[in-house]
């Protein structure tokens, strides 16, 4: 089971579609009067008929609820606002949270509460004014990279171990050429990621058997220092693009359960859950993405 939709009740469903096309660029993909479905799945739905439904009335601006979105260049968003400013009822202006992350947070016409925030990875590099760059690794950085490995082992969430990943896998990763680093201007290893060639669990039946060909992206780690920072994200972005690239239409990855902060994480970059396995006396969740080619190359993800 997924959630598959959020349905928001409204008086003026023609003033709400203007309000959610013009600020935050959903489009209509299924209009069926008093219902309305748009892009990332968000529906709208006349008041005067979700009341015959609920046969009871409904209560608008209860502040119990929100609608995220996120949004790599908030000063262009701001200029969006501006330029509809008569659509605009604020909850407040923009703040930075102690993190350094700047946000707003707007009704939408029926009282709906909407934050939107700048992207973690738009808080590294305004905060850090860093360009970060995804290469190949090289193999005199192996030995690096096998202390980032280490040094994860007993973490929260980490199922790795002083046996795994070892030399040998790293090795096989880089002769490949299947290893990857995340570096800032200094040259400095931040995180990697590798594409694995797993047979186990490419055999795994929750796969969607029509994505061909698909990869495996795996042994992911990012360096104690820059964690927290969306390095993580930004190192499967770059991995993604590196596989679509590759000729590759979607890619597989197996997120341990007990893992709470990678299961965050990973949910911004639109995984599916396609079930859950057991491998390796660990427990896992099996992601699958379908790659959108237009709009992973119009993500700005600064690699």
């Amino acid at each position: 089971m997924r959630l598959k939709n959020v349905l928001l009740v409204v008086r003026d469903i023609e003033r709400s579609k203007v309000f959610y096309r013009n600020l935050f660029g959903l489009e209509v993909i299924r209009d069926f009067g008093s219902n309305v479905i748009l892009t990332e799945g968000l529906v709208l739905q006349e008041q005067e008929e979700w009341e015959k439904v609920m046969e009871r009335p409904v209560v608008s601006g209860g502040n119990d609820a929100e609608l995220y979105f996120e949004e790599h260049d908030i000063g262009a968003f701001i200029k969006k606002m501006e330029q509809n400013a008569s659509m605009i009822e604020y909850v407040h202006e923009m703040i930075e949270r102690d993190q350094g992350q700047r946000v707003i947070r707007i009704y939408d016409p029926d009282q709906h509460v909407i934050e939107i925030g700048e992207s973690m990875e738009s808080v590294v590099r305004r905060s850090c004014g860093e360009t970060y760059v995804f290469k190949q690794a090289r193999e005199e950085e192996l030995s690096d990279i096998l202390a980032l490995y280490r040094a994860a082992v007993g973490t929260a969430g980490c199922t790795w171990s002083l046996d795994y990943p070892n030399a040998d896998i790293l090795k096989d990763d880089f002769q490949r050429g299947n290893l990857f680093c995340m570096k800032n201007q200094e040259q400095e290893i931040l995180g990697v990621i590798s594409i694995d060639v797993d047979e186990a669990v490419a055999a795994l039946p929750c796969w969607t058997r029509e994505l061909r060909p698909v990869a495996e992206l795996a042994r992911l780690t990012v360096k104690e220092a820059y964690q927290n920072r969306g390095i993580a994200r930004l190192l499967l972005k770059a991995a993604m693009k590196e596989l679509m690239h590759r000729g590759y239409r979607g890619v597989h990855f197996l997120v341990s359960k007990t893992n709470e902060k990678a299961i965050r994480s990973y949910g911004r970059l639109e995984f599916e859950v396609r079930g859950d396995c057991n491998l390796y006396d660990t427990d896992w969740w099996c992601y699958e993405k379908e790659f959108d080619h237009n709009r992973m190359e119009r993500d700005e993800d600064a690699v």
